[in-house]
């Protein structure tokens, strides 16, 4: 008969162990998925991050804007002065380049 009453115990020990930190676990998994699952862009836009954007060589930034969540830069070449209107989006997959001559 004891032998039950431990094993009972014990079962319930580990059920109840099992509902308090697993809530928990499950609920840093959702968090850390979700601020991985965010891009450079999202998180300078959405919650104040801070995005660092290397120039290329003898440019100036003339202005910077977002549409949606992509954001356009526009810099000039201080050489050949020719404008451009670049785009970072999301993933990096799909950037477009406009240059004015």
């Amino acid at each position: 008969m004891s032998g039950k009453i431990g094993k009972t115990i014990l079962t319930e020990t580990l059920n109840c162990f099992k509902i308090k930190y697993m809530n928990k676990i499950i609920l840093t998994l959702i968090t850390i998925t979700s601020l991985f699952s965010c891009t450079d862009n999202d998180r300078t836009k959405y919650f104040g991050g801070t995005e660092i954007i290397k120039l290329k060589k003898n440019e100036i930034v003339i202005g910077v804007t977002w549409k949606k969540s992509e954001m356009w830069i526009c810099t000039r070449d201080t050489i050949s002065d020719f404008t451009y209107f670049r785009e970072r989006s999301n993933f990096g997959v799909l950037e477009g380049t406009v240059i004015l001559k």
